[in-house]
């Protein structure tokens, strides 16, 4: 046999530790009482060992641009020495998607940590491409939510009753949610009839995770009225006011 594909225990067992065809010789060299036998050989062909790879994720949800790790366990395999260990990565998947890849460690464990899911439903998956000696494999796949950056917005009052000419105050609060960052521009409509608003500032720079607030005047027209003048009287033939 070849050394470096298998071994021996007390001369009758073999430990194959290589897929392919190997040969296995058996040599007697005789002795004083009985002469060298004839070599006898058997060739086995060896098929590369089965794996199961199996993925687990820190997180399920998660919003855009946050960090989620991916951890995928691959059995089946020997961690021997070179070249008889698993010597390939793990690839790690959303869809068709590569995110990235990770290295086995002694375990049999590669970890992979990213922020580059795609917004929306992941189908997150780890692919073992295997070697010479151990089969790939790939995991069942793990659902991912990514949430998209956005923002929330509230004033301190539902509704607001404004005197003809007078102005009433609300606060208006921002909100950055899934990591939001970015200017938001701010202008008021539908407004009912005779009344306007202004706002100050017309723009808010949010960052990721922050809350700020600015104010809203709605300002309303005062009321007026109207004098009407009543008609000229002028005398008719009989002396009387048309």
């Amino acid at each position: 046999w070849s050394s470096d594909v298998c071994s021996s225990d007390l001369g009758n067992t073999l430990t194959i530790t290589g897929a392919g065809s190997i040969t296995i010789e058996a040599d007697q060299i005789g002795n004083t009482t009985y002469s060298a036998a004839t070599p006898g050989q058997q060739t086995i062909a060896v098929a590369q060992a089965a794996t199961q790879t199996a993925l687990t994720t820190s997180t399920t949800s998660t919003s855009s641009g946050a960090s989620v790790t991916l951890s995928a366990t691959v059995t089946g395999i020997t961690m021997a020495a070179a070249p008889y260990g698993p010597t390939q990565t793990v690839s790690f998947y959303s869809g068709t998607t590569l995110l990235g890849s990770a290295m086995l460690n002694s375990s049999g464990v590669a970890i992979y940590t990213g922020n580059n899911l795609p917004i929306g439903s992941d189908s997150v998956t780890a692919r073992y491409a295997g070697d010479a000696n151990f089969a790939g494999s790939t995991s069942s796949a793990v659902p991912i939510s990514i949430a998209a950056p956005t923002f929330s917005f509230s004033l301190s009052g539902s509704s607001f009753t404004v005197a003809p000419g007078q102005a009433a105050t609300t606060t208006l609060t921002l909100t950055s949610l899934n990591g939001y960052a970015g200017t938001v521009k701010l202008s008021c409509s539908n407004l009912p009839v005779g009344a306007s608003c202004s706002l100050s500032p017309l723009s808010v720079a949010l960052t990721s995770g922050q809350t700020l607030s600015t104010f809203v005047v709605l300002q309303t027209v005062a009321a007026t009225a109207q004098v009407k003048t009543p008609p000229a009287k002028h005398p008719g033939n009989d002396g009387r006011s048309l």
